[in-house]
């Protein structure tokens, strides 16, 4: 046996489940706050709660994804050596997350009744969602940034501190949610602020690699190509961005139509299957830019073995997930309907309700 491969697929492997951790939870941190929310909500606040945090699911999961695809370039530009080319995709991919945080967050302020009503049907749930919408919005000028730190330590080989971020500020919601709706009364707005608190959380302990000399990377001044730069670090995330805002569109549109056409209880029952199906997206879309980033790091250092290894392990992944997910469905699918309940008469009462 050649100890030298063995080590080194050791060591490829290792660097693929740190990676893929730190990936999937960061593509899950925004999802995570909205189930944590929604989850107390809806039992300790009542059902027009929980539909109120549901819908505005996809806007989090929009906002999450819009600024993605620079580290790996960067990345790539470390192993190659150039590392002034790294550090100008680096403030390109900052100030993005900046511009898509500002624009996503004052777009809904100005527009906080609109939206409210629009994605909730009735003033009962709309009343909540505006509540949560307006301290929401704070958390939206922190999750790009979030994100984009997170991105950057990952592929810069610090995966371990990402993850350690991401798992704290989640773990802390789930605290600060039984603090704020159940000890304190705060309502559903104690369940936006324990979101807001919890993005702080994973700022605070993500932002001093960077902020401290810690990283490789440094903010650099344009030399007149940022917004080449930023073209460029979207075009390398353009899948992974069309990808997930053509699946909250229709996450938004089907919300839409189930309100029209099932009423509110049919509303309650879609968003569960919907945070289910984000849930599941988003542990795709952490797979995927996990095995994206270690094939363009292998690519650039001209490691060939270890591309193989790394696409193999990622095919191997995808397509366990894949049939677990099948597997999941057809058997939630297949199972019998609670005593007392059918679709028609599910579709008749919610039918009913004005």
């Amino acid at each position: 046996m050649n100890i030298s491969n063995f080590r080194n697929s050791y060591l490829i492997d290792k660097a693929y489940r740190l990676t893929l951790l730190s990936v999937t939870l960061t593509a899950l941190a925004p999802l995570i706050a909205t189930l944590v929310d929604g989850l107390f909500s809806s039992n300790l606040l009542g059902n027009d709660a929980f539909i109120a945090v549901s819908v505005v699911l996809p806007i989090v999961n929009a906002v999450s994804v819009c600024e993605r695809g620079g580290a790996v370039l960067a990345a790539g530009q470390l192993a190659k050596g150039n590392r002034d080319k790294a550090n100008r995709i680096y403030t390109a991919a900052l100030a993005s997350a900046v511009m898509v945080a500002v624009l996503a967050a004052l777009g809904i302020w100005l527009n906080l009744d609109s939206i409210s009503l629009g994605l909730t049907g009735r003033p009962e749930s709309a009343a909540f969602a505006r509540e949560y919408l307006q301290v929401i919005v704070i958390y939206l000028l922190i999750l790009p940034l979030n994100n984009t730190f997170n991105d950057f330590a990952t592929q810069e080989g610090f995966p371990q501190l990402a993850t350690r971020a991401v798992a704290t500020g989640s773990a802390a919601n789930v605290v600060l949610d039984i603090l704020f709706i159940g000890v304190l009364g705060m309502g559903i707005s104690g369940a936006a602020w324990g979101t807001v608190i919890s993005g702080l959380i994973n700022l605070a302990l993500i932002s001093p690699h960077f902020l401290r000399g810690k990283s490789q990377f440094r903010l650099v001044r344009s030399q007149g190509d940022l917004g080449a730069i930023i073209g460029e670090n979207l075009k390398h995330g353009f899948g992974f961005n069309v990808y997930f805002i053509v699946v909250n569109a229709f996450m938004l549109l089907g919300n839409a139509l189930v309100l029209k056409v099932a009423g509110h209880d049919g509303l309650t029952l879609f968003d569960v299957c919907l945070q289910i199906q984000s849930a599941t997206f988003s542990v795709v879309l952490g797979l995927t830019m996990a095995g994206v980033s270690l094939v363009t790091y292998m690519r650039a250092i001209g490691d060939s073995d270890g591309l193989r290894r790394i696409m193999n392990n990622t095919a191997t992944i995808l397509v366990g997930c894949s049939s677990s997910c099948g597997v999941l469905g057809s058997t939630v699918s297949t199972s019998p309907w609670p005593a007392g309940y059918s679709p028609a008469l599910a579709s008749t009462t919610s039918a009913s309700v004005p």
